[in-house]
């Protein structure tokens, strides 16, 4: 007689999720409740941690879970079970530093967007929300990103920078977190290198390379104001939770 296989389904106490508007939720129809990292924490029977940002970079998914890490461990390991979920944006934002606000107050880190593809009419420029609290003008920040995109940017060679801090990001997670596990997948990121589906746990869409992809392409309704509605969000949980049952 065969012998059934159980699967015994992992644990955790927190589930860390980061990305751009995509994870944050903006397209359902109650944020907090609707998004796939409150559903999947609560099928997951975990605490749910979203630090994702509205036009938030790759940089940025660095940048902010390193630093909470770091605030939650100190100099010490942690003993907690966190799994870390990470929707890539696209590669044309940028996580820079700006020296003063308008009001005065102290430099922070600002979100920019910009669109290669359009460069040579002038159109296609992100006036990003952040830095027009600064006191960088329209046409400041118009010459920056023509004189950026034509002297210092490679979609190829930002893809391969992404790889590497994503690398080295895991590594500190397994350092600190040894029970902590990272999983990966495209909101908006095109162009995403084979190794680095091979070398992290990286969940995909069928034949679409992304989540923006995969909900125009569906017959489904699963998209508002261009982002995963309800019905979205609600299925990617579904989703990544037959992943984790599957492949962590």
């Amino acid at each position: 007689m065969e012998q059934r296989k159980f699967i015994v389904m992992k644990k955790y106490d927190y589930l860390v999720v980061n990305g751009c508007s995509f994870t944050n939720g903006l397209g359902c129809e109650n944020l907090m409740s609707d998004r796939f990292s409150k559903l999947l924490s609560d099928k997951l029977d975990c605490i749910e941690v979203n630090i994702s940002l509205n036009g938030g970079s790759n940089d940025r998914i660095i940048r902010t879970t390193y630093n909470y890490i770091k605030k939650i461990t100190g100099d010490f390991k942690s003993k907690k079970k966190v799994l870390f979920i990470f929707g890539l944006s696209g590669i044309t934002r940028k996580d820079v530093w700006v020296n003063q606000l308008k009001d005065g107050g102290k430099g922070r880190y600002s979100q920019f967007t910009f669109a290669p593809r359009k460069l040579e009419n002038g159109l296609g420029f992100t006036r990003n929300l952040d830095l027009k609290k600064t006191n960088i003008s329209a046409e400041e920040e118009l010459k920056f990103f023509k004189i950026y995109l034509k002297h210092f940017f490679d979609e190829l060679e930002t893809n391969k920078r992404t790889f590497r801090q994503l690398d080295m990001l895991q590594s500190f997670i397994k350092d600190k977190i040894p029970n902590g596990d990272m999983i990966l997948f495209s909101s908006l990121c095109h162009g995403i290198d084979w190794n680095m589906k091979t070398k992290f746990n990286w969940f995909e869409f069928g034949n679409d390379e992304t989540w923006f992809d995969f909900i125009q392409t569906k017959s489904k309704n699963l998209k508002n104001i261009g982002h995963p509605n309800t019905e979205a969000h609600k299925l990617m949980s579904e989703d990544l939770y037959q992943y984790i049952k599957d492949e962590l």
